[in-house]
Parts: C-alpha cells; structure tokens; sequence
C-alpha cells in the first residue's frame, strides 16, 4: 500500500553540520555535527531490500537562498537536502539531490527490508535553511519516475509515520500579570522572503532602541490569502494563564501605502490572521504611535488557549510599515498615556522546556526561567556578578528544594524537582510541581552547595496554571551543607586541594563537594570563587 507522510516542518532552530554522505556508509566517520534541536523524525518500514530515491516536497523560505534542510537516515551522516535558486519560496517543489552547492548528486540510499529511521533537521536564520517547508517525503525504487502534485505517480515501498521531536529547550519572553512587552528588533525569528523585515534601524526619531522596517518599500503589498508569502518575525512567548490577550503596535504608517501589518498567534491560517491598521492619526507627523485595530475597525486579538510556549507573528502587509514595540495584554481597557508613549517596559526572557506540562485542575506548577548559580556558565560571583564561570559544568541536572513560608516565617511546605542547565544562556531553569493551595507566600529556593536564598517579594501563587517565577541568584560555597559560608568549608577545600600535588586529605564525597567550579578537579579555580563568594556568609 502506497502512503506518504503528510506534514508541516517549518524549520528555524540551529543547527551546525558539514558533509552529506549515503545511508549505505554506515562505518563513515562524519565531521563533527552539533544537533541543537528544528527535528522530526520519520520512523519507515521498508518491505524489501534494494536501492531508493529519496524525493523531498519542499519550499525555500525566501528567494535569496534559504532553500536547505538536512536529512539523516538512522546513523549515518546527515546529507543536505536542496541547496539551488531554483526552489521556490511560493510553490511545492520535489527535490532529489544533495544541496553541496557545487554539484547536485542525487541522493540514493541503499536500505534493508524493516524499520528504518529519518530525520528532518533545520538551522539556523543565518545560513540557508530559515524557514524552509517540507511536506511530504518518498522513498521510491522507481528511480527513473519525477513525482509531480502530491507524488501519487510515483510507487512508494513502505509506510512512514511522522513522529515530531521539538527542542528539549527554548528561550521566550515571559507573560506576567497578563501582559507581555517586546521590542520589534527582539525577534526570535526573522523570516525573508524576497522582502524582508529590516533592522534594528535608528533613523526615525523617538524609537525606543531601534525598529524594524518592511522593506524595501517599493509599494509592495501580501494582502490575505496571501499572507504568508511575505516576510515574517516571529517572537517566542511562555504564557502563564489562557484566554483572549488585545493586542497593540507601537508603530509608524507614513502613508496610505505602508500603513499596515499582519499578525496571529502559533499556525497562522487566512481565517485566523488580522490586518492591523497602523496609519498615523497625524499623517507621519507624530513618528509613533500605538494602535490596537484592525482594518475593519474591530479590536485585534488573539486566543491563548494554554498555559506554556505560543508563537506571535508579525507579516508585511504593506512595505514600507515600521515596527517599534509589541504589547499583549489581557486588560481590554489599557491605554497609552499618550499616542506616542513609550508603553510599558520589555518583558523578561526565560529558557524553558519544550515539555512545559500544562497543570491539570487544582495542580501548580512553578516555573523557574532563570536560575543564576554562581561559578556556572554566565551567573558570575558575588565579586563579579557580570563575570563567566565554567560553561561546561559536569553537572547539568541538579534537584532545587523550594519552600514556602507564610507572612510570619512559618514553614508551610516543601517541594522539589530538576534545574537543567543551558549552554545557550549560561543559566539554569526548570519547571517544579508543587502541591500547595493558592495564596501568597515568601518562597526560598537552595541547591546543593549553595546558599538558601529567598525570592524578591511576596509570591502569588494560582493552581491550574504555570507560576511564573522571577529570576534567582544562589551563591556557593556550602561544601558541607551547614548553611553557611565558613572556615570549615574552606578546610575541606584545603584538604581536597590538588593543583599540582595530590591531595592531603580527602575522598570522593569531599571532593565533590569541594569542586564547587563543577569541573571535575578541586585547584585554584575553586579556591579563588570560594573567597570571592565569602563576603556573603549567610542565605536567607
């Protein structure tokens, strides 16, 4: 039976990889390859033994040269898929052969009868994969028939079935309170096709650090249906509580002809997305101004159904519009204080998981975006809190105990759960399930080898949504878990010290312990952050 897979992978996450060999080398030694996440991957049963064309219906993501994905076949090397001009950014195209931007060898694999496993890989806006669209693959013995439409002219041996593999972690913006605010230039994705999002430009006064500008601003125009033939920006966005969320545009329409813009939340489609009107009440003559309707005079908003990570999107409608600052908000009455106010201030950005749970009924879960420790990736010391630390920590899970406490210092539970550590941002995050009533509470958070430290303000607590924590900084030194920063953790130090002779008396436990740069030696690394972190001896 004849079945092809049926998806839409839109492929924007980095990835770093070089080479493009046959499935059939399964002994080659690839180049080093850094997989960081953009993934899907197709598990396919072969029926019988013998060699395969592998066609791909993809779209390039503009008309410049993002037009290449990568495709890896169980273990073997990953070979880039696409590569030419000739894909278009506007219609399906079958590709068949390798993207080595010199040649165009046609990509052949020689497989066994069974299962087998092929992933999708995308990179990153700088290189030529951003946004590039895949929608159907086929794996055919017929190596002489070119598929057309949706490929059923071609005879296909075996069954694939799409199984997606997001990121394990993304970075976003964080709503709060019911609002999130971004700067235009703070994208997450920037998309081009042919025209392009512009900036951080600077030449129109009064813009708050910088906007961006639909370019090139020759009259251009993507109306709805289409959409999303135009260029794009797209911003990351962790929501701790659903529902409708008004949208408003700090921006400057300097005439009839560029006065307008596209958005939506998550998969955009011609029924979902709104036109906003961003014409400026005093023809150009005030550079900004917020607007908050669409074309058809109804306010613009968009549905947020859960709780976790949503994707907002900015499309050109008309070139020559400019973007300054983004608002979400859940208050239907918001206002600037004047047209052209600043607005409020830009949200907090946190790393989280792509598995963020979204809280069943009566349950709480909090997130912790950013976990500074000192020592580790970028979160410095108390000398130094601009500082880098070791960005390579041995350790990348750790249990963080958090504790919440009434307004008179009563313990009131107790909850614990995993940090993970990013090597993108040099910090810690993670999510922890805590089962505790609402209300507001002083909540102190500690990991091992640190100090307890307590959260800034009083901590409003919901169930059945995600509780946004803020941002944390825990100090370290505690080697032996009294509490404190003492000469006795310093001792323990000494005795495991061992730059360049062995240590005078130690074991591994102490060792551990001691090595608080969590780099697997205890020298003058540690010695030195334990000094600098002393200025500080007590936790909270």
């Amino acid at each position: 039976m004849k079945k092809l897979i049926s998806i839409s992978l839109f492929l924007l996450v980095p990835v770093m990889m070089f080479l493009a060999t046959k499935s059939s080398q399964a002994q080659t030694v690839c180049p080093e390859v850094v997989l960081q996440g953009g993934r899907v991957t197709l598990s396919v049963d072969i029926a019988s033994e013998g060699t395969y064309k592998v066609w791909s219906r993809m779209k390039a993501g503009n008309t410049t040269g993002s037009n290449a994905f990568y495709i890896q076949i169980d273990n073997n090397c990953p070979t880039m898929v696409g590569g030419s001009g000739n894909i278009s950014s506007n219609d399906w195209t079958w590709v068949d052969f390798r993207g080595d931007f010199e040649t165009q060898e046609k990509i052949e694999v020689t497989l066994t009868s069974g299962n087998h496993a092929i992933t999708l890989i995308g990179g990153d806006a700088s290189r030529v994969f951003a946004g590039v669209s895949v929608d159907k693959l086929l794996l055919t013995k017929d190596l002489s028939c070119v598929p057309t439409d949706f490929g059923d002219n071609c005879p296909a041996d075996g069954t694939i079935t799409p199984t997606p593999e997001p990121p394990g972690e993304i970075e976003a913006y964080i709503e709060a309170n019911g609002g999130v605010v971004m700067e235009a230039e703070g994208f997450d994705s920037n998309i081009t096709r042919g025209d392009r999002w512009d900036g951080p430009r600077t030449i129109l006064a009064d813009s708050v650090g910088g906007y961006m500008s639909a370019l090139p601003d020759d009259g251009t125009q993507f109306l709805s249906p289409g959409f999303n033939k135009g260029p794009e920006m797209v911003y990351n966005i962790n929501f701790t509580s659903a529902g409708d969320y008004f949208v408003w545009l700090r921006s400057s329409g300097p005439n009839a002809d560029g006065d307008s813009a596209h958005v939506g939340l998550d998969e955009v489609t011609s029924e979902s997305v709104q036109s906003m009107a961003l014409y400026n009440e005093n023809e150009g003559n005030t550079p900004w101004e917020w607007r908050d309707k669409n074309n058809d005079g109804s306010r613009t908003k968009v549905s947020v159904t859960t709780p976790g990570i949503h994707y907002f999107h900015i499309y050109m409608r008309e070139d020559g519009t400019r973007v300054d600052r983004i608002h979400l908000t859940k208050d239907s009455a918001w206002t600037p204080n004047t047209l052209g106010a600043d607005g409020p201030s830009v949200s907090q950005r946190g790393t989280f998981s792509s598995t963020t749970p979204t809280p069943g009924p009566n349950q709480t879960v909090l997130n912790f975006g950013t976990i500074k420790l000192h020592g580790i990736g970028k979160a410095g010391d108390n000398q130094n809190p601009t500082s880098g630390g070791n960005i390579s920590p041995l350790t990348t899970t750790k249990k963080l105990l958090v504790e919440f406490y009434d307004g008179n210092e009563n313990l009131i539970k107790s909850a614990e759960g995993d940090i993970n550590y990013s090597a993108n941002t040099g910090y810690f995050s993670g999510n922890i399930n805590a089962d505790i009533a609402p209300g507001n509470y002083i909540i102190k958070v500690v990991t091992h080898k640190y100090l307890k430290e307590q959260l800034p303000g009083i901590i409003s607590i919901s169930t059945s949504t995600i509780n946004q924590m803020p941002e944390i900084t825990l100090r370290v030194g505690d080697i032996n878990s009294d509490a404190r920063l003492s000469i006795l953790d310093y001792s323990i130090l000494i005795g495991c010290f061992s730059d360049l002779l062995p240590a005078k008396d130690c074991d591994d436990t102490r060792k551990f312990n001691s090595d608080i740069t969590d780099d697997g030696n205890v020298n003058l690394d540690d010695n030195s952050l334990l000094f600098r972190e002393s200025s500080v001896q007590l936790g909270d």
